[in-house]
């Protein structure tokens, strides 16, 4: 008994743009608009953290 063995042919890469690389002004943009998140977000914790207490004591302890 004899089997036959068929390749299928490689599939070929897609032709479409080749991926591009960031410049460095582009991730120092995209670096200082996390790292301004990031600071607003622990701002806005330290702050609510801070007036937690006295929003608690008008409420009478609610």
């Amino acid at each position: 008994m004899t089997t036959s063995t068929t390749r299928e042919p490689a599939a070929q890469p897609a032709s479409g743009p080749a991926p591009s690389t960031l410049s460095h002004r582009q991730i120092l943009t995209i670096l200082s608009g996390l790292l301004l998140g990031m600071f607003l977000a622990a701002l806005d914790q330290n702050i609510v953290s801070v007036a937690i207490v006295r929003i608690a004591n008008s409420l009478h302890g609610f």
